[in-house]
């Protein structure tokens, strides 16, 4: 197996950076922006499934890098469930749902390998 030289090549990392990207710019949106607390809970998903890989491929030994994965593969599960919360309350439509959804599979198959 190859070892990244830098964080940065690491594709499970480029594709949670992805997802947190996709949720920021609903978080935007002017209804979705004034629900305080679940802005806050979507922020608080997502960018863990980053830091987590991230934190995890710096670490020195092996359990380390699998907590990493493990916290990010959590975090995606977390936004996703997230998502269907958006969808109900018509923050999101069912394509957008799906965007997110898809790239929170991606991102959770990338970080369990």
């Amino acid at each position: 197996m190859v070892v990244p030289d830098s964080i940065e090549d690491l594709g499970d990392w480029m594709m949670a950076g992805v997802l947190t990207n996709e949720v920021c710019f609903f978080r935007r949106r002017e209804r979705l922006s004034h629900d305080f607390g679940l802005t806050d809970q979507l922020r608080l998903a997502t960018i863990p499934a980053v830091n987590s890989i991230a934190v995890g491929w710096a670490g020195i030994n092996k359990a380390k890098k699998l907590q990493g994965r493990g916290c990010s593969l959590r975090s995606c599960g977390e936004v996703r469930s997230r998502t269907h919360v958006l969808l109900d309350k018509h923050f999101i439509s069912q394509d957008e749902q799906s965007t997110i959804l898809n790239q929170c599979i991606r991102t959770r198959n990338l970080s369990a390998h």
